[in-house]
C-alpha cells in the first residue's frame, strides 16, 4: 500500500473545509442586522450605538427637513416652516436606554422630541406612525419649560399619555439631555437626570428610534442642535 498520498489528501481536505467555512462566514456577514428580506428570517434586534455627529450622521436616515453639521461638531437643522424635521436611526430596537443631548433656540413653545419604537409611515405623509414621542419646549420667558409624552397611531392621530407639564428640569434655551428607558410596556422619561414621568403603555414592542423638531409657521431664529445620541440595549 502506498501511504505517501495520505498526508497530501489530509491537507487537501483541511484546505477545502477552511475554504467552505470562509464562504459561509462571508455570507452571514453580508446580512445586516434587522434585514429580514436578506436573511429570510425574523429581523434580529440591532446593536446599540453612540453617535457624536462630528462631520456626519452615518447610520441615520433623514426623513424630512434640511440637516447639516456646522463646524463639524453637531447635527443641526433650522427646521421647515410649519412642518416637522426628523431623522431616524437605522435598525429595530425593543428594550433599551436611549438618550440625546439637544438645544433649541427660536420658537419657545415648539416641540423637540425623542421618538421611540416607531414605524415609518408607508404613505409618506408622516415621519413616524405609529410611535411614542417624548418632547419638551422652552416655554415663554418667565415660565418653566414643559414636557409631554404622546402616542402616535398608525393613522397619524395622537393619544395623550402625559399632557404638557411644567418642570424645572428643562434648561431653557440651553442644552438638555432627554433619556428614555423602555423595557416591555414600562417606560421612564428623564430630562437632565430628573425623572419627569414613569408609566406603562402597550401596543408598540419594538421599532426605530429618532429625533424630531417642529417649527411654527410664524417662528423666527429657529436653531435646533443635537450634540450626541446613544442607545444601549437592556439586558
Amino acid at each position: 500500500m502506498d501511504t505517501t498520498r495520505r498526508p497530501a489528501l489530509g491537507s487537501h481536505l483541511v484546505r477545502l473545509v477552511v475554504a467552505c467555512l470562509g464562504v459561509l462566514l462571508l455570507g452571514l456577514a453580508a446580512v445586516p442586522a434587522g434585514d429580514a428580506s436578506a436573511a429570510g428570517t425574523t429581523p434580529r434586534p440591532a446593536a446599540g450605538f453612540s453617535s457624536n455627529f462630528n462631520l456626519h450622521h452615518n447610520g441615520w436616515t433623514v426623513l424630512s427637513g434640511p440637516w447639516d453639521h456646522p463646524n463639524g461638531a453637531v447635527l443641526h437643522t433650522a427646521g421647515v416652516v410649519g412642518e416637522v424635521a426628523s431623522v431616524a436611526r437605522i435598525g429595530q430596537f425593543a428594550d433599551f436606554t436611549y438618550e440625546a443631548r439637544m438645544k433649541r433656540l427660536g420658537c419657545t413653545t415648539c416641540a423637540n422630541r425623542l421618538v421611540i419604537r416607531s414605524r415609518l409611515d408607508p404613505a409618506g405623509s408622516l415621519d413616524f406612525a405609529p410611535a411614542f414621542l417624548f418632547q419638551y419646549n422652552n416655554e415663554e420667558p418667565g415660565e418653566e419649560g414643559k414636557f409631554s409624552v404622546f402616542k402616535v397611531k398608525a393613522d397619524g392621530s395622537s393619544v395623550v399619555v402625559k399632557g404638557w407639564t411644567k418642570t424645572p428640569a428643562v434648561n431653557q434655551e440651553g442644552w438638555n439631555v432627554l433619556k428614555v428607558e423602555a423595557v416591555g410596556n414600562h417606560f421612564r422619561f428623564y430630562i437632565n437626570g430628573t425623572l419627569v414621568w414613569e408609566g406603562s403603555r402597550s401596543g408598540l414592542s419594538t421599532g426605530r428610534v429618532g429625533i424630531s423638531m417642529y417649527r411654527e409657521s410664524d417662528s423666527t431664529g429657529d436653531d435646533f442642535r443635537v450634540d450626541w445620541a446613544r442607545l444601549t440595549l437592556a439586558p
